[in-house]
């Protein structure tokens, strides 16, 4: 425990030479409502000190770059809803079939493309795949009761019945169950 706060010590007392030297001359006029922004607390002496990071230059990287306003805007917008321009990729049946890789945002024409693709995807990893929950909103693919591989799909646009567009909405595709050798997806053709 003793070498922790010595370690945490060494690194704040490193932290705060680092910011004493990128400021000016007058840094003993500054009081405590001067600063701003993110503060760095020393434990050096009794009384704590408040350092403001805002625009500090570290090694020619300005602190204030690090973290863009954009980047917080686009990690908003990533959580909107479907309808926002999102370009999810499509599965194309004729050109996919032969090895479906079923992500979460996956689109399909059709509930019954969905079906086929997760039942392929069973025939080819030996996985027998069936649907418990199968009605005309929703559709959850599962391997056996005991594993925890799953796929929750849904209509795009549930309001619009001319759109048949399905999309995978979450998934977990970790299998913790064996392959099977009997499977019942698999017919003579």
């Amino acid at each position: 425990m003793g070498n922790r706060r010595e370690a945490t010590s060494v690194v704040t007392s490193t932290l705060t030479g680092l910011i004493y030297e990128n400021f000016n001359e007058n840094e003993e006029n500054m009081s405590c409502s001067d600063l701003s922004g993110s503060d760095v607390s020393g434990s050096d002496s009794d009384a704590s000190e408040s350092v403001s990071l805002d625009s500090l230059n570290i090694d020619g990287i300005e602190v204030d770059e690090l973290c863009d306003s954009d980047d917080s805007r686009r990690l908003d917008s990533a959580h909107e809803s479907d309808s926002d321009g999102q370009n999810w990729p499509e599965f194309n049946l004729e050109n996919d079939i032969g090895n479906p890789r079923l992500k979460v945002g996956m689109l399909f024409k059709s509930k019954d493309s969905l079906k086929e693709a997760a039942k392929q995807y069973g025939r080819l990893n030996s996985y027998f795949i069936k649907f418990p929950k199968n009605d005309l909103k929703r559709l959850k693919a599962v391997c056996n009761e005991k594993c925890s591989w799953f796929i929750w799909a849904s209509r795009l646009n549930p309001n619009d019945p001319t759109d048949q567009t399905w999309q995978i909405k979450s998934s977990n595709p970790n299998h913790t169950c064996s392959k099977v050798y009997k499977n019942r997806n698999v017919t003579a053709a």
